[in-house]
């Protein structure tokens, strides 16, 4: 499956250690690794190198290919300005998916892998059982609450009715006496059809920027 590491975003929580020069996915923080090298690593393991993608701002080619050398260029997915993650994964999909039903994964340079050994198998086995195109969120197992997480309740029928970005105790508490509460780990499998529905039921978007998103797919 054709997969896309998100390194476009601006490291502002890290400054002034990352710079909008050398934002933080470039610099040396996972034991003298970049957070970009360091998640392209893990996610081969798994994924062939040939299908492995890196979305960068524009200007940051260069910083892609000293990173990572063996990537071929046309692998480097070019955003012409920062924006959020939703524009960004339209963009990708737009730039390298053949079909509308074409499935592609998702995954930010923001997190440490603490199971190095079982990531690689527990990825594998839920590409292996992928079977839908709609959107789909990766979860891990919630080792209870922590204010740094952000995390998904999910109905009886494994729908996800509620995110949670960073809850309080209280919130955290309350959720999960309804709702089964997982972590989320910003892993996600996406395509233009599933994204096209996606729009269609986010009412809160503006006429204007809807439009723009359907432009963008």
């Amino acid at each position: 499956m054709k997969t896309v590491i998100l390194a476009a975003g601006f490291g502002s929580r890290l400054w002034p250690l990352s710079t909008s020069e050398k934002p933080k996915q470039f610099l040396p923080l996972v034991k003298g690794e970049s957070l970009v090298a360091y998640t392209y690593r893990k996610l081969s393991r798994v994924i062939p190198k040939d299908e492995l993608y890196v979305l960068v701002l524009e200007g940051m080619q260069n910083l892609v290919a000293q990173e990572l050398p063996d990537l071929d260029a046309s692998q480097i997915i070019v955003v012409p300005e920062r924006r959020n993650t939703l524009p960004h994964t339209l963009w990708a999909l737009r730039m390298i998916t053949d079909r509308e039903d074409e499935p592609v994964l998702f995954k930010s340079v923001d997190h440490y892998i603490l199971n190095e050994d079982e990531f690689p198998s527990s990825l594998e086995a839920c590409l292996e059982n992928f079977s839908g195109y709609e959107l789909t969120l990766l979860c891990s197992k919630s080792e209870g609450f922590n204010s740094n997480d952000g995390y998904c309740a999910v109905d009886s029928a494994g729908n996800i009715v509620e995110f949670l970005d960073k809850p309080n105790k209280e919130v955290f508490e309350e959720v999960t006496k309804k709702y089964r509460v997982y972590r989320s780990p910003f892993i996600y499998i996406a395509s233009r059809q599933a994204m096209h529905k996606v729009i269609d039921v986010l009412d809160v978007l503006s006429d204007p920027w809807r439009q723009n998103a359907i432009t963008l797919l």
